[in-house]
């Protein structure tokens, strides 16, 4: 994407798919889900494209979002704008397999604590989804409507500085190979493995 429009490229040959979609900022979250990209920036509509058509479509349904994730075959937006309200300790996802289909009215979690932080950054972790706030990680467990486990309060005292700045990773722990997030904290390098957080490095 650039300042005002989203191209793809072919080749070595660059084409606007922007087509009806409004653009008033470039730094995007992008994720791939049913053999679609799926990008938002906060300031604009959710848009998809399928590889196909001439051009991406609004996801009409969806809450103007700055982070997205993919999380047990459901699209999930954190720290949004939804029906002119803003959400920034908030996380809507959308139906099962169906990432168009968003329920605005029931389907979210709530990550609004007595710090007043908004939400930095979510990404999925084995069967849970890690939520990042800038002092704090809560999580997201479960697998439907009726059976979702949310802890706002994973970890307290630790946080990320941005998404951009949080990664999928492989580490070594201890003599055993851990699925782990690494991101940036305030101060220095930090991983998560889902219930924990550990520095790695100095200031």
């Amino acid at each position: 994407t650039l300042q005002n429009a989203i191209y793809r490229i072919n080749g070595t040959n660059w084409t606007d798919i922007t087509g009806g979609h409004v653009i008033n900022a470039s730094k995007h979250t992008f994720v791939t889900f049913q053999d679609n990209v799926i990008g938002t920036n906060y300031d604009n509509n959710v848009w998809h494209w399928d590889g196909i058509t001439a051009s991406v479509s609004e996801i009409a349904a969806a809450p103007r979002a700055k982070w997205a994730a993919v999380f047990q075959g459901r699209l999930c937006l954190g720290n949004v704008i939804a029906g002119g309200s803003v959400l920034r300790a908030s996380v809507f996802y959308s139906g099962i397999d169906n990432f168009q289909m968003f329920n605005l009215a029931d389907n979210s979690w709530e990550f609004e604590t007595e710090d007043g932080q908004e939400i930095r950054g979510i990404l999925p972790l084995g069967s849970k989804l890690v939520v990042y706030k800038e002092h704090s990680i809560g999580t997201v467990s479960g697998y439907g409507l009726s059976s979702w486990a949310v802890d706002r309060n994973t970890v307290k005292g630790v946080g990320s500085v941005s998404g951009y700045a949080i990664a999928q990773a492989r580490l070594l722990i201890n003599g055993r190979v851990v699925e782990s997030h690494v991101f940036l904290g305030e101060d220095v390098i930090y991983s998560f493995d889902g219930s924990s957080a550990i520095r790695l490095s100095e200031e």
